[in-house]
């Protein structure tokens, strides 16, 4: 296993394609989820990858940075205060993921727990499925 079996499983297509396509704020979270769990210790372990603070390293000089690059909600929603008040994230729980050392962004990265920041979006899809569903 390796960085492009993971890719495959957690990461298909890149959050900057997805962004441009138009894709429905819902597919942008959809799209998260399905990264979010690959990032647990044993589904790095599983396909021989290791977190080093951003990134995810397997052999060969692979990686890949976990950050706002590679973030679907990010990338559209993101601004330069990084409270991201278009984000569903902040819609749906009224703080943004990736606050600073209280964020479930920074919990991950502090100690590679991913629950919080699956929570946080499954909290956020609700959102988006009601507001599709009112709309």
């Amino acid at each position: 296993m390796s960085l492009k079996t993971w890719n495959t499983e957690h990461y298909p297509v890149d959050a900057k394609d997805l962004e441009n396509s138009g894709a429905s704020d819902l597919d942008l979270v959809d799209h998260v989820l399905r990264k979010w769990p690959g990032l647990s210790k044993r589904n790095l372990e599983r396909h021989g990858l290791l977190r080093e603070d951003y990134e995810i390293e397997g052999e060969a000089d692979e990686s890949f940075y976990v950050g706002a690059g590679s973030c679907a909600l990010c990338l559209r929603f993101e601004d330069c205060s990084h409270s991201c008040p278009k984000c569903p994230i902040t819609k749906a729980t009224g703080g943004a993921c990736c606050e600073h050392r209280v964020g479930p962004y920074s919990t991950w990265r502090t100690n590679g727990r991913v629950g919080p920041m699956l929570k946080v979006l499954r909290k956020a899809r609700r959102w988006c499925v009601r507001e599709e569903r009112d709309a």
